[in-house]
């Protein structure tokens, strides 16, 4: 089955992640079309690129693709949820394959908690504020230079 790609600017393929104009891309993982499709909406008008694609399991592709992600915007549902410290493992070694630190992932779901953080990530309960999603994004990348590939690559890429 193929992802299913959401954004005008950016195309996600089985085997090709085309090139950004953007310095920053955001990773949109979410099965609900509608909600994807505001999120690119949203950040395209805020100059970012994005991906979006529909379950966690294409992850793992989209980093192969040395892309580098300014932020993961993940969606865990309901039955997710129940596995949410599986799930945001499973981010993390992905992302420890390709670069060094933790992955710059904001938690979105629809599970009633009053958590603000989820493993110390960011949590926004379905519906918020897009606004808010975005200053949190733009917080993230406030950290991260437009030159940043170098800083979160592993030794031997480096020397490549």
């Amino acid at each position: 089955m193929r992802p299913s790609v959401l954004s005008s600017s950016v195309h996600l393929k089985r085997g090709n992640i085309q090139d950004y104009s953007s310095p920053h891309c955001i990773l949109i993982v979410d099965k609900h079309v509608g909600i994807a499709k505001m999120l690119n909406w949203a950040f395209t008008l805020e100059g970012y690129d994005s991906v979006a694609i529909e379950d966690q399991s294409w992850i793992s592709q989209a980093l192969a693709q040395k892309h580098h992600f300014s932020a993961i915007l993940l969606d865990l549902s309901r039955n997710l949820w129940l596995n949410r410290d599986a799930c945001i493992d499973y981010i993390e070694e992905q992302w420890s394959t390709f670069y060094y630190g933790n992955p710059p992932l904001i938690v979105l779901t629809t599970t009633s908690t009053p958590d603000r953080h989820v493993n110390g990530y960011p949590l926004f309960h379905k519906p918020f504020y897009v606004g808010d999603l975005i200053a949190k994004v733009k917080s993230l990348v406030s950290y991260i230079p437009p030159e940043f590939p170098a800083l979160h690559q592993h030794p031997a890429e480096e020397k490549l």
